[in-house]
């Protein structure tokens, strides 16, 4: 095994989240809230839910070298303001800038974008002999986060998965697993 972290950071799911969320209160009530915050040496992130349930339940933490994924973003439109999708058209297109999210593309950090679409639609309710005119809007995400090895090997995948095991007395031993 050869893998070289040299920007990386922790995803966990149960396996430390304990841990860290009382660390705050054990020394002093909050001298280690920097190890909550992501301020401690390590970024440390969280997933209560999805992290365990995708390794089959077990208590479960990632180490990630940040070169280990790439996320890309495309949208359909350029514009950043409703425009008709073409000439004469009721339906109106955009693309919308998130305000939380973003992600480096290069060295430069670039906001993720939402492609958006707007159209009256006209509507006849033939029981009652009346029209009506809704208002139908779609958004939509196009993206996606794709492994990329930082080595020609492909067992160097960049990613270390560490799990929590159960011993016969009940007590947890942690063991690291190597690549995902």
């Amino acid at each position: 095994m050869h893998n070289e972290f040299y920007n990386y950071y922790l995803f966990s799911g149960k396996n430390l989240w304990t841990q860290a969320f009382i660390s705050q209160y054990r020394e002093g009530c909050c001298n280690t809230y920097k190890l909550v915050t992501g301020d401690s040496p390590v970024d440390m992130f969280f997933d209560l839910e999805n992290i365990d349930l995708a390794n089959g339940g077990v208590k479960s933490t990632l180490m990630i070298d940040a070169g280990a994924f790439g996320y890309f973003n495309v949208t359909d439109y350029t514009n950043e303001s409703p425009q008709p999708f073409s000439q004469g058209s009721d339906l109106s297109v955009w693309r919308v800038p998130s305000s939380r999210l973003s992600y480096m593309n290069g060295d430069r950090l670039e906001p993720v974008y939402f492609d958006f679409e707007i159209q009256e639609v006209c509507t006849v309710d033939s029981t009652r002999n009346k029209k009506y005119v809704k208002t139908v809007v779609l958004g939509r995400h196009q993206g996606g986060i794709a492994l990329a090895p930082p080595t020609c090997n492909e067992d160097d995948t960049g990613i270390l998965l560490f799990e929590v095991e159960h011993t016969d007395s009940g007590e947890s031993e942690g063991e690291g697993e190597g690549e995902v």
